[in-house]
Order: C-alpha cells, then sequence, then structure tokens
C-alpha cells in the first residue's frame, strides 16, 4: 500500500471518529441520556437532562408559577368580595338597627304625647264643669268655691300630679295651672325614662 494512501485513510478514518463522537455528544446535549418515561407535568427524570428535558422543566416551572399566581389573585379576589360583603351586611344591619330605635323612640314620643293631650284635655274639662258647679265666669273665687279652699275632683284627674296640683290657698285658674305643668313635667319624665330604657343594641 502507497504510505500516502495508508495516511490518508488514517486521516479521514480519524475524522469520521471524530465527527461520530461530536454527533453523539450533540446528541446527548439534546435528547439528554437515559430519561425515564414520566406523566405529564412532571419534570423529566435523566442521567443526564438534555435541552428538551431543560425546556420541558423550565416551562413546567412557569407554569407552576402561573398557577401559583393565578391563586393568589384569585384568593385576594375572594377576600376583597368577603369584606365588601360582609361590609354590605355590616351597614344593612345598621340600618336596621337604627330605624328600628328610631320606629321604637318615635313610638314612644307619639305614645307620650298623645297621654299628655290626654290627661290636659281632662284636667281642662274638670277645671269647665267645677267653674260651672261653682258659679265661677273667669279665674276669681265664688262663696260656692273659696279661694282658700281645694277644688274637689281637679286633681284627681291628673294622676301623679296631685301635689302640685293641690295646694290650699290657690284659685281655680291658678291651680290648673299648675296641674297642667305638673301634667307636661311627668310626661316630660316619662319621656325621659322611656326613652333610656330603649336597648340600641338590640
Amino acid at each position: 500500500m502507497n504510505p500516502f494512501t495508508a495516511l490518508t485513510s488514517k486521516i479521514f478514518g480519524g475524522l469520521a471518529v471524530l465527527f461520530l463522537v461530536g454527533l453523539s455528544i450533540q446528541t446527548v446535549r439534546i435528547e439528554g441520556i437515559w430519561c425515564a418515561n414520566t406523566a405529564p407535568g412532571e419534570k423529566p427524570a435523566c442521567i443526564m437532562r438534555g435541552f428538551k428535558q431543560e425546556l420541558a422543566v423550565l416551562r413546567i416551572d412557569l407554569d407552576q408559577v402561573r398557577a401559583q399566581r393565578d391563586a393568589e389573585a384569585a384568593k385576594h379576589a375572594a377576600t376583597k368580595e368577603a369584606y365588601a360583603d360582609a361590609q354590605a351586611d355590616a351597614e344593612r344591619m345598621e340600618s336596621e338597627r337604627l330605624a328600628r330605635v328610631t320606629a321604637q323612640q318615635e313610638e314612644i314620643t307619639d305614645e307620650i304625647r298623645r297621654d299628655y293631650a290626654r290627661r290636659l284635655a281632662d284636667a281642662r274639662t274638670a277645671a269647665r264643669r267645677l267653674r260651672g258647679q261653682a258659679g265661677l265666669s273667669g279665674g276669681g273665687s265664688s262663696a260656692g268655691a273659696p279661694a282658700g279652699e281645694p277644688v274637689p275632683g281637679l286633681a284627681a284627674t291628673t294622676g301623679r300630679t296631685d301635689e302640685a296640683s293641690g295646694g290650699a290657698g290657690l284659685s281655680l285658674d291658678r291651680r290648673l295651672i299648675a296641674t297642667e305643668q305638673a301634667i307636661q313635667l311627668d310626661g316630660l319624665i316619662t319621656w325621659v325614662e322611656k326613652q333610656r330604657a330603649v336597648d340600641p343594641n338590640r
């Protein structure tokens, strides 16, 4: 064999071996070595990962990050919605409470006003009747009803105001004024007591 031909064959053989080695290395870099089959979404298990496996791992990591981000966003949205619902419920309950308390207070006021008007009318009716019985035309006293003596029946119409309206020495008109003032004071006291008894938290 020609020495030149033998040398050329060796060179080409070496180049072929180098090409095959390079091709094998490139294949390993792309495909990896001894990769086991894995389920979708699982990271590949290889003795050495190649480009395909690394790309798959990056995709899985990215999907996990996206899923975590979406879960946090959904959780935040749910928290905001729950807070908004709780705030709306609190506002509704507060409105209902205020409406209930206001209704109770107005009912008490109306009740006291009606009772005050009734008692005042009763006292004035009694005063007119006593004037007629005593023969009085105005605020002065007469022989039938001396100023220093109590006029029967007037104080009896005013409930808790007997002491305020039954003082001796007062004319019928003055005693009526005292009775009206006592009824007014008694109504105010009753109104305050009932208003204080309203429970704003019920």
